[in-house]
């Protein structure tokens, strides 16, 4: 096995970013902007971001703490919706590992 030196400008930014003190640019954007930003990639179809738009709703209730299972006819909108997500982010996670 063969080291080699590493300059030092290329331990800082890394330094830096395990003690959180350089972190990501993209961890400052909104889900809703992560959304405009794999669409304008083309990285999803637009009913794809549309799917992400609602998991963005669903985001914002549950973070902002909002009423959104009012009724049993709520909770099964609310359950329908997670399995929705849950469905979304597996094909998601499974296109991100498989080559297209």
């Amino acid at each position: 096995m063969i080291l080699r030196a590493v300059p030092a400008r290329h331990l800082l930014p890394v330094a830096l970013s395990e003690q959180r003190l350089n972190p990501n640019l993209l961890e400052f954007t909104y889900l809703s902007d992560k959304i405009n930003i794999l669409s304008g990639l083309k990285s999803v179809t637009n009913a794809e971001a549309k799917k992400l738009g609602g998991l963005n709703e669903l985001r914002n209730q549950v973070a902002h703490n909002r009423n959104y299972v009012a009724d049993l006819n709520g909770l099964h909108k609310f359950l329908e919706r997670m399995r929705r997500t849950r469905t979304f982010v597996d094909e998601f996670e499974r296109r991100a590992v498989s080559p297209m």
